[in-house]
């Protein structure tokens, strides 16, 4: 269950994803399951514990480092959007819908430091 405030998922974002699987495989043991094109599911003992995002190339992902995000669950994205603002944080995408996953932004908080928010999918 998420929990209001709490880090929620970690999702590793690359150019190379054969390599990271491989990399990350060797390295903790992980096995990938592929959910689709430009995306996997980093499993541990049959449990997702984190996602592997091919970075498109030439679709304005280019300035974007190769790194891994967090995600914090927060109760209505939308409304927290608007206290991000307040806050002096700024947003980097807009809430988009992810089918069966939830809501989700990628926001800077005041200092500079790039965070996900996800409003996941009741269940």
């Amino acid at each position: 269950m998420a929990r209001h405030g709490h880090f929620f998922w970690n999702e590793l974002r690359t150019r190379d994803p054969v390599r990271a699987r491989e990399f990350y495989a060797r390295f903790l043991d992980w096995s990938f399951h592929q959910q689709r094109e430009d995306y996997w599911i980093a499993m541990v003992d049959h449990k997702p514990m984190a996602g592997i995002f091919q970075l498109p190339e030439g679709s304005g992902w280019d300035h974007i480092a190769e790194t891994w995000n967090a995600f914090i669950s927060v109760d209505d994205i939308d409304s927290r959007i608007a206290r991000l603002k307040e806050a002096g944080g700024r947003v980097l995408r807009e809430p988009f819908d992810v089918m069966n996953v939830g809501r989700i932004a990628i926001v800077k908080d005041a200092l500079g430091a790039e965070i996900g928010l996800i409003t996941p999918v009741a269940g």
